[in-house]
This record gives structure tokens, C-alpha cells and sequence, in this order.
């Protein structure tokens, strides 16, 4: 019992310090006075037995301190006192304190931004169950420029029948539904998925449930599980939806389940999955669509995968034409996390070096403040230490001073970090975008207390170590003015422009390599071009007469339209459609060695590729008169041509299709426009080929669908125009995709252009902290030198000799950063060589202008205090010691 009231009577000294302490003065006024009684009944006078008593009783402060250390914990104590001085004298300083604070806000608040982005993205597990063991297989489709391709049916069937190594496999596949019983029909972008996707995922649904195995078979019951995102927007979330029926494409399909917010595969836009119920007929299938996903069984890995499918490949092609490569099983093995998150990986964690860069800048920044704030106090230190304070004690104050710095910047960096999540959610993987959200939760939080601390100790311990060095004689003679913190202070600026140049470059070929990507050699003029989807449903146009009808009363209409100066259609606008391929055939000749046979097919009216502004190179556009009674004509672009007939004419030659290779229809070559980027602005140029709608006569997939309208103004004023004409036209067609291709290419680029933006962010940060520190480092020079100035000034030196002294310093320093900056700068983009496009990972130009730069701000910098000195007056100088 006696120890727990001593540890009670311990916690209420520390939580009431003030109550003890006044009891602590009364039970010495009370000892001292009762000693004092002692020796007046000795008989001494009044002052001699005050006297007397106070020395029996000995020193009343060094037996507070004792007392306090017995009644209390001492250490905890002397940081309470600690923490009170330090709040005091910072107080005294606001603009040190303001500026160190915002420093550290930045720089914590950046890294937990960060962190809490890579945690999201990178570290958490994946919302599956045991993601570990979910792959994804593809065929590879190297030579035609697709490593990772879409599996053919056929070679599906086989694998998920033959496998010895999956517990269960689905299949995955596009599905265009129209959504009817509203105010108009909607388009949603759906998925055929195989009953057993559901279970190899592990995911359960929000209400209801997922599919059978009796649905999932052709002539089974016509049903649908909708997403979270369509349940809310479309119906309420009104959970009776369930067991109800809605209409998809003008059929009738029972709602079984909703999956929950969180629930995304790949593509965050799927509005709702129904059963794939593959025929016979379509697992015989060689064209690749297919998206396959497996649990691995336990004890077996993704080799072991490969390895058994490889097996299988290789008896199916046994039994294959030797001339079908379509159907030739290569197998690709990814594991799911990798094929969600990898292309985020290194973006991500150069993102992570760059904020770490930051901090290191700020942190050396700061230790440069305290080092000339060290100076300053020299008198008060070493006053301390001669009144018996150890070198401990006070390097315990002054890291007190650093760790308070950074606690109260850690608190604004929260706020910081918070603040740039809506910002940093564009980086998100958009595979990822629906379960994956940085967040403040309780790793990022300590990990943001981690980095203050030791922030705190990073840069608040050399400016302590060697503010305590000092003796009170030391301090108090004039010449003791600190060369060495002088010193220390000259290379941490140093180091200070280094990181930043390496910063800048890094930033400036960044910048470059998006410039490139989003305006640079694009293909086409994607000013004031508005596009919208009008897939139209197999099931009401099968017929091609009523297809093509339907296009040429659109565009007839549309392009009458006041304000528009032109009108196409086409399979897929740029970007949109990232495949879509058609094996084509050489007349007179082979395919060249490392020529891409499949080349990227649309279907195109007679005015799009003039509409969207791609360039003609030689021969001619179409026109309306190559119709379905008319010489079968093709355009290319200009890779097709150089890859398929190099140093010829491909004007003239002759190409068949495959689906057309039965029928030996020839198409002639009539013209050669420019490259556009279809599969991704950082990804090159696909050899493609153009064909008018108006000559085909059966039902591809590759029909157009989408409509593209350039006008003179604002294109979104046209939009309910044009909807109007498509709706009069077909009341039941669906709208969707309604965009301007400036926000398609936009869109391709958003991750690039807030990383690059968010690198910019912080190289102008570290820019900043480093003209400041050349600035610090200045002034406190020209405050040192003071008398030497005078001196100069006193024996005939001139403005000019001075302002060269002082800004010599200032240059001397930014010179030897520039130098050690462009060495790094040079290694770190050779680093960066795959985040680049159309930029040399050669950066010597770059490093030239962020170190001419640098050098022009550093003597900016100088400048000031420099200016300040020439000032002086030589008397006053003299007498500054």
C-alpha cells in the first residue's frame, strides 16, 4: 500500500506541480522556523539564530530539487520545466518559430501524404481472399506488340478443363448493355463473367447473391448482379431491387445480388455482371477477348502455373494448322497484385525519394538556423554551464527546443497531409480507385510521429553538440565568434543545392517527357472536338444495310448543325479502344521479318479522320463515293506502311483481311495518313488501317460507335443538339461517353501530370529553403566580418570590393552544390530512363539550366546582405567587438 500512495502521490506532484511545490514551502518554512526556535531558546538573537538554522539546514534549492526528484519523477519533471522554457523562448522568436514550423509542416506533412498514398496502394492487402495466390494468364503476344494479350476462348476452354494446378479458374469478358424503364435509356458498361469469378475472388455480396452454375450455362435464366455504384445512382439503394426484374438490351434479367462499394476487378466503371453461358461454338473461338483469372492451389506457384500450362499449350498446338498462330497457347503468368499495382510501383516510390529528398533539404535548412541561433545564445550557454549545469542537461534543453519544433510541425503536417489527399487520390491505379484511398489510420499517423522525432534529433543535434562546446571564457572573448559553425552552416547549404538540383532536373525532364506525351506529335487536333457513344444493340441492327442507314442519317443531320465544322464515325476514338486487331495478308509477297501482321482495325465514316484533324501523307481521304458498289479501298497509317512495305509506296498495294480471306476480298491502299497514339500517349505508334463502314457488308465487332464532331465554338453547346437528332432518329439508342477528346487524352495522362506536378512541388520548395539558407549563411557572414569590413572600407576599399568579398561567399557555395548536384542529377536520371518518353536520359541541358539558375538566385541571395555592408560606416564597424 505504501508503495502505491508513493506512486499516487508522484502522479498528483507531476499533474499539480503548483499545489506541490507550495507544500514543498511550507514544510521547509516550517523546519527552518523550528530550527530557528532552537537556537533562540540557546539564547541567540533573532538574525543569528536565522542564521544558524539556515545553515544546519543547508542549501533550501538544492533541497527543493531533491525533495521534488523523491515526491515526483525527475525526469518527467525536468522536461515539464524544459518544455516550458523552450515554449517561452520560442515565443520571443516568432519569425524563427513561424518559419521552422511551416518548414516542418511541409516536409511531414509531404512524407505522410506520400506514405499514406504507397500504404493504399502497395502495402495493404488486396481486398480478395488470399491474394497471394490469385494470378492472372494471359498469352503472350510479343510479336504483334501485346506481351500480355487476351486469351482466346478456345485455348480457355482447354486450360481451365486440363489444369493441375488451379483450384478454380474464371473467365472474364465485355458486355454492352442498355438499361431501359427510365426517362431514357442508359448505357452501362457490364461484364460477362463466369459463375465461379465471385468465389476465386472471395468476394461475398453487399444483399443477395452471385451466380449458379445452372445460370452460367447457354439457355439459363437471364440474371444480373449490379454494382454498388449503378444500385445507388439508378435505383436508391433500395435493397427490393433484388429478386426483380430489369430490362438489358430489351430482355428481361432478374437482380440477384449487389456487390458492395468496395468490390472492383480491374475496371472501376462496371455497372453490372451477368453470366457468360459460353456456347460450344464460342470455346472454339481463336480471337483473343478473354480475361482469365485463377486461384492457385495450396504449395503451388506461379513456375508451377506456367510450367502445367505450358504443357498444355504445346499438345493443343500439336493438334492446330501449323499457319494458325492466333490459337498458339504461350501462357503469361502475373500475380493479381502486380497486375492491379505494378505500373504504380516505381512512379510511387519516386515519389517517396523525392518528398524524402525534402525533408532531408528542410532539415537541413533548419539545423542552419540553429546553428546561428546557437551562435547568438553562446553567452546564455556557457553562463549555464559555469553555474553547474552539465553538457548534458543542456543538449537535453536544446534538443527539447527541436523536438517541440517538430511536434507542433508534425501537428500542421496532419492538417497538410490531409489537405493533399483529394489531390493525391488521382494516383491512384484506376483498377485500384474503388477499395484503395489514402488515409490517416494508425500506421500513417505513426509513422508521421516517427519522422518528427527523429526529424527532431536530425537536425537539433549537431547545433546542441556544438553549442556546448563552448566555456564561459570562450564565449566572452571577442574573436570567439564561431568559424566552425560558419562552417558547418556553409556545407549544409551546400548540400542543400545539391539536393535540389538533383530535385529541379528531375522535375524538368518529367515536365518535358509530359509535354511530349500530351502535346507533342499527338496524330490529331484535339481542340474543340466533342465525342459521345452510340454503340448500337446486335439485337436491333444485325442487319448492315440498317447500321450504315443509321450512321448516314446521324452525320447528314449533325453536320447541317450550325457551329459544326465537321462530323465522323469511328470503331473507337483515340485512346478509348487500346486493341482491336485484324490479321492481314500481303499481296505478291511475304510479311517483312519484325513487321506486326495484326495491325489495329477501325471502321471509319468518310470525314473522320479529316474531323479529327489526323494529316493526310500521300494519296488520298476517303470519300462518299467508296460504298459498298465501289473498288474495296483501305487506308494505313504511316508505321503500317513503313513496317509492311519499307521504302515503298503503299499507295496502291493490296492487302486482304483475315475475316475476308475465304472471299479474297483485296482492299487497295489509297491513302497514308499520320500515326495517332491509340494504345496510350507514353506507348509508340501501332501500325493501323482504316476501312469506310459504307463498303462492309456483314456484322464485325469492329463496327463504329463512336461519333466525333469538330465545332468553330464550344463544343459542349452542340451536345443536346446532337442528342435530340440521335434520339429522334432511335428513340431506344443509348448515349454514353459523352466527352471532349481534350479529357480523353487528359485522362491517359492524369497520373503523369500530377506526379510530374507534385515533383515541381517540391523542387520549388527545395529551391526556396535553399535561397533562403545561401541567404542565412550570407548575412550571418557579413555579421561576423563586420570589423573586417570596416577595416576594408576604413583602408580605401570600394563598393565594388565589397559586394564581390560578400558575394564570392555566396557563389563559392552554390558553385560546389551545382557541382555535386549535376554529378547526381546525371546518375538519377539515368534511373529514370523508363519514366521518360521523347526525353534523353542524357540530361546535361537540364542540369545546365537548373545550375545557372541556382547560381543566379544563390548571387540574388548574396546580394541583399552584401548591399547591406557596403553601407557600413567604418568607425561603427570598428567598435562593433
Amino acid at each position: 500500500m505504501s508503495a502505491t500512495r508513493q506512486l499516487i502521490g508522484r502522479l498528483l506532484a507531476l499533474l499539480r506541480p503548483g499545489a506541490a511545490d507550495r507544500q514543498l514551502d511550507r514544510e521547509i518554512a516550517s523546519h527552518l522556523a523550528l530550527l530557528e526556535d532552537e537556537y533562540r531558546r540557546r539564547g541567540m538573537s533573532a538574525d543569528a539564530a536565522r542564521a544558524a538554522a539556515r545553515r544546519k539546514f543547508g542549501g533550501v534549492d538544492q533541497t527543493k530539487e531533491i525533495q521534488r526528484d523523491a515526491r515526483s519523477f525527475g525526469w518527467l519533471e525536468d522536461l515539464r520545466r524544459d518544455v516550458g522554457y523552450t515554449l517561452r523562448t520560442l515565443a520571443r522568436s516568432p519569425g524563427f518559430t513561424a518559419a521552422s514550423v511551416l518548414t516542418l509542416a511541409i516536409g511531414i506533412g509531404g512524407s505522410t501524404a506520400v506514405f499514406s498514398l504507397i500504404d493504399a496502394v502497395l502495402l495493404r492487402p488486396l481486398p480478395f481472399r488470399d491474394p497471394q495466390r490469385i494470378v492472372m494468364v494471359f498469352e503472350d503476344g510479343s510479336d504483334s506488340g501485346f506481351p500480355q494479350n487476351a486469351v482466346a476462348p478456345a485455348n480457355y476452354a482447354a486450360w481451365s478443363a486440363e489444369n493441375d494446378v488451379f483450384e478454380s479458374v474464371a473467365a472474364v469478358t465485355d458486355f454492352g448493355a442498355v438499361l431501359s424503364g427510365g426517362d431514357e435509356p442508359v448505357s452501362i458498361q457490364g461484364r460477362r463473367v463466369t459463375h465461379s469469378l465471385f468465389a476465386v475472388l472471395g468476394a461475398r455480396p453487399l444483399i443477395g447473391r452471385t451466380f449458379t452454375e445452372a445460370e452460367d450455362r447457354p439457355g439459363g435464366p437471364l440474371v444480373t448482379v449490379l454494382s454498388f455504384g449503378l444500385w445507388q445512382r439508378r435505383f436508391g439503394r433500395d435493397r427490393s431491387i433484388v429478386g426483380h426484374d430489369i430490362l438489358l438490351n430489351n430482355q428481361r434479367h432478374t437482380v440477384v445480388g449487389v456487390m458492395p462499394r468496395e468490390f472492383q476487378f480491374l475496371e472501376s466503371y462496371v455497372g453490372l455482371w451477368v453470366p457468360a453461358a459460353f456456347t460450344t461454338d464460342e470455346l472454339k473461338n481463336g480471337a483473343h477477348y478473354l480475361t482469365m483469372v485463377g486461384i492457385m492451389k495450396p504449395g503451388v506457384d506461379p513456375n508451377a502455373v506456367m510450367a502445367n500450362l505450358r504443357t498444355i499449350g504445346a499438345r493443343l498446338e500439336r493438334g492446330r494448322p501449323r499457319n494458325d498462330t492466333w490459337l498458339a497457347a504461350k501462357p503469361v503468368i502475373v500475380r493479381v497484385g502486380d497486375e492491379i499495382a505494378g505500373g504504380a510501383r516505381r512512379p510511387l516510390l519516386l515519389l517517396l525519394i523525392a518528398v524524402g529528398v525534402v525533408l532531408l533539404i528542410a532539415c537541413a535548412n533548419l539545423a542552419s538556423l540553429l546553428l546561428a541561433r546557437a551562435a547568438a545564445r553562446r553567452h546564455e550557454i556557457a553562463l549555464r554551464g559555469a553555474l553547474g549545469a552539465s553538457r548534458n542537461r543542456m543538449i537535453r534543453q536544446l534538443l527539447t527546443e527541436s523536438l517541440v519544433l517538430s511536434i507542433t510541425g508534425l501537428a500542421i503536417g496532419i492538417v497538410v497531409a490531409r489537405w493533399t489527399f483529394t489531390f493525391l487520390e488521382q494516383l491512384v491505379p484506376p483498377s485500384m480507385s474503388l477499395f484503395a484511398q489514402p488515409t490517416l489510420d494508425g500506421r500513417t499517423l505513426a509513422l508521421a510521429a516517427a519522422v518528427a522525432m527523429v526529424t527532431g534529433v536530425l537536425f537539433g543535434l549537431a547545433p546542441a553538440l556544438q553549442s556546448t562546446r563552448l566555456t564561459l571564457a570562450d564565449a566572452l572573448r571577442a574573436g570567439s565568434r564561431s568559424v566552425s559553425s560558419a562552417r558547418g552552416r556553409g556545407v549544409l547549404v551546400t548540400a542543400e543545392i545539391a539536393m535540389t538540383l538533383v530535385l529541379l532536373v528531375a522535375a524538368g525532364v518529367l515536365l518535358q517527357t509530359f509535354y511530349r506525351m500530351r502535346y507533342a506529335d499527338l496524330g490529331v487536333r484535339p481542340e474543340r472536338v466533342l465525342t459521345m457513344r452510340t454503340a448500337l444493340p446486335q439485337e436491333r441492327y444485325e442487319d448492315p444495310a440498317r447500321r450504315r442507314a443509321f450512321y448516314d442519317r446521324v452525320l447528314e443531320r449533325v453536320e447541317h448543325l450550325p457551329g459544326v465544322v465537321g462530323a465522323g464515325y469511328t470503331t473507337s476514338v483515340p485512346l478509348e479502344w487500346k486493341g482491336g486487331t485484324s490479321e492481314v495478308f500481303l499481296e505478291g509477297r511475304e510479311m517483312n521479318a519484325g513487321a506486326a501482321r495484326d495491325p489495329n482495325h477501325r471502321q471509319v465514316s468518310a470525314s473522320y479522320l479529316q474531323t479529327i484533324g489526323t494529316p493526310l501523307h500521300r494519296g488520298r481521304y476517303f470519300n462518299r463515293r467508296d460504298d459498298v458498289n465501289s473498288l474495296p479501298v483501305v487506308m494505313v497509317n504511316e508505321t503500317m506502311a513503313r513496317q509492311l512495305w519499307p521504302g515503298e509506296n503503299a499507295v496502291g498495294k493490296r492487302l486482304l483481311i483475315d475475316r475476308w480471306h475465304d472471299d479474297k476480298r483485296w482492299l487497295t491502299v489509297i491513302g497514308v495518313v499520320g500515326d495517332t497514339r491509340q494504345m496510350g500517349l507514353a506507348a509508340p505508334a501501332r501500325p493501323e488501317l482504316y476501312i469506310p463502314y459504307t463498303q462492309i457488308d456483314s456484322q464485325p465487332w469492329f463496327g463504329p460507335r463512336d461519333l466525333v464532331i469538330r465545332a468553330a465554338g464550344d463544343p459542349a453547346d452542340l451536345t443536346g443538339a446532337i442528342k435530340s437528332i440521335i434520339y429522334e432518329i432511335d428513340p431506344q439508342q443509348a448515349i454514353s461517353n459523352v466527352r471532349l477528346l481534350d479529357e480523353i487524352l487528359d485522362e491517359d495522362v492524369a497520373a503523369h501530370r500530377v506526379g510530374t506536378t507534385l515533383l515541381l512541388a517540391f523542387a520549388a520548395f527545395a529551391l526556396l529553403l535553399a535561397v533562403v539558407g545561401i541567404y542565412g549563411v550570407i548575412a550571418y557572414f557579413v555579421a561576423q566580418h563586420v570589423p573586417e569590413m570596416g577595416v576594408r572600407i576604413a583602408l580605401g576599399a570600394q563598393t565594388r570590393d565589397i559586394l564581390l568579398f560578400v558575394v564570392g561567399k555566396g557563389l563559392k557555395l552554390a558553385l560546389a552544390g551545382v557541382v555535386i548536384g549535376t554529378i547526381a542529377a546525371l546518375a538519377a536520371t539515368k534511373l529514370m530512363t523508363s519514366f521518360l518518353y521523347g526525353v534523353s536520359g542524357n540530361s546535361l541541358a537540364t542540369c545546365a539550366i537548373a545550375g545557372v539558375a541556382l547560381i543566379a538566385l544563390a548571387a540574388i541571395a548574396s546580394y541583399i546582405p552584401a548591399r547591406r555592408a557596403t553601407g557600413l560606416d567604418p568607425i561603427v564597424a570598428l567598435r562593433a567587438e
